[in-house]
């Protein structure tokens, strides 16, 4: 992902633009550096974060979720749907990866290591 500035408005503001198409906003969001938009999640709840989510590639999405804080790690995690989850885990590191699934519940955490 090449590294640019990110967007002059705030990525809650695009979320809410009703006339948004999400392929611009998914083309918008492969040019910023995975960090900004972590940067960026701030603005936004956690379904807005898991949306956001599921409009990256595996690979990118993993890249932001890496760099969020603990806490919003778990909170996506927890949030997201195990059939989503699992590809985007496969891009994390091991580490990382079992940090998070230690504090999701017992029920999820068994559907996504079977």
């Amino acid at each position: 992902m090449p590294d640019q500035d990110p967007p002059q408005e705030t990525l809650a503001q695009l979320l809410e633009d009703d006339g948004l198409d999400p392929a611009r906003l998914r083309d918008m969001l492969e040019m910023v550096h995975p960090v900004d938009i972590a940067d960026l999640f701030s603005d936004l709840d956690v379904p807005d974060r898991v949306g956001v989510l599921e409009m990256l590639d595996p690979v990118g999405a993993a890249q932001v979720i890496t760099a969020l804080h603990h806490d919003a790690r778990i909170a996506i995690v927890d949030a997201m749907g195990e059939v989503r989850l699992t590809p985007i885990l496969g891009n994390m590191s091991a580490e990382v990866v079992a940090d998070m699934i230690d504090h999701l519940p017992v029920q999820k955490e068994t559907r996504i290591l079977e």
